[in-house]
């Protein structure tokens, strides 16, 4: 099953945006049975920053992730929430000539961040494509290799909060005190 929620307004999957993404699922939820173990996510361009910044709230939702075209726009390392999704597996595909700002070098270091901290991670930049359209290989590729991971609740994680509408994963809640809002 492939969910492709419209998202509210060009928001890059934040605030009310994300909101979509939740209510879908849990409308495909009232007709269909899912294996929360399968759960994929992945978006394109401005989906794919939503994406990133989803994963880094919610990483105990997800068996891959997967970013096309995207940048750290919506979850940039100096926040420190990109430990929260260390041990979820990340595909990067890009494309070599992407003309947008920081898109490819942003892909870069955060394939490199997620490596860094022993995470699964690839990367995947396709010589001589821009932002759009991507190669059906290098999609096919990525869909293919993010289906064969399977959630799994790993022994040790570390979990920072900072939003009340995330305040926890796995079961384990911190909800914000109103210092830390």
């Amino acid at each position: 099953i492939s969910l492709t929620p419209w998202g509210r307004g060009n928001r890059s999957w934040r605030n009310d945006a994300e909101t979509d993404l939740w209510e879908a699922i849990g409308l495909l939820q009232t007709f269909v049975k899912l294996d929360p173990d399968r759960w994929y996510i992945c978006g394109h361009s401005s989906g794919a920053d939503g994406t990133w910044a989803i994963v880094q709230h919610t990483p105990d939702r997800w068996a891959a992730v997967g970013i096309q075209s995207g940048s750290m726009y919506e979850g940039r390392p100096e926040w420190g929430l990109i430990p929260n999704m260390k041990y979820v597996p990340v595909y990067f595909l890009i494309g070599e000539k992407d003309p947008l700002p920081h898109r490819v070098p942003d892909m870069k270091e955060a394939f490199q961040i997620l490596t860094r901290m022993g995470g699964d991670a690839r990367l995947n930049i396709l010589p001589g494509i821009g932002h759009y359209p991507l190669t059906d290989e290098g999609l096919n590729e990525q869909m293919a290799w993010m289906i064969t991971h399977v959630r799994k609740r790993p022994d040790r994680f570390e979990f920072t909060v900072d939003q009340s509408q995330h305040p926890g994963v796995w079961g384990i809640t911190m909800p914000l005190t109103d210092t830390q809002r």
